[in-house]
């Protein structure tokens, strides 16, 4: 199944659960390399980010707690299940929540 169908799910401090597609994590990936290794995004996300994503979900989980912050996913992210949440919360939430991947 590619990334196009995946989504990173986080559940949240107070139990709340959010998804992410796996697509917003691979192009953030994908755009951090074609700046350093001077390639274009499309070129970094097909010849890098996806086969390593599609290889190793680990590497999806890995990136977004490591190198992206909420701010990051939260126009993109999707509330699975509804609970009030601070901005820090939410910022915890996504460094150290139960993360797994999901297909739909």
């Amino acid at each position: 199944m590619s990334i196009e169908d995946k989504f990173l799910k986080v559940t949240m401090p107070d139990g709340s659960k959010w998804k992410v597609s796996v697509r917003v994590i691979a192009e953030h990936r994908a755009r951090y390399y074609s700046e350093r290794k001077h390639i274009t995004l499309e070129q970094s996300l097909k010849f890098d980010t996806l086969p390593l994503f599609e290889e190793d979900e680990y590497s999806i989980e890995n990136w977004s707690e490591n190198n992206m912050d909420w701010i990051d996913v939260e126009r993109y992210a999707e509330k699975i299940k509804d609970k009030g949440l601070s901005a820090e919360d939410l910022e915890e939430g996504w460094r150290n929540g139960l993360k797994e991947i999901i297909d739909e």
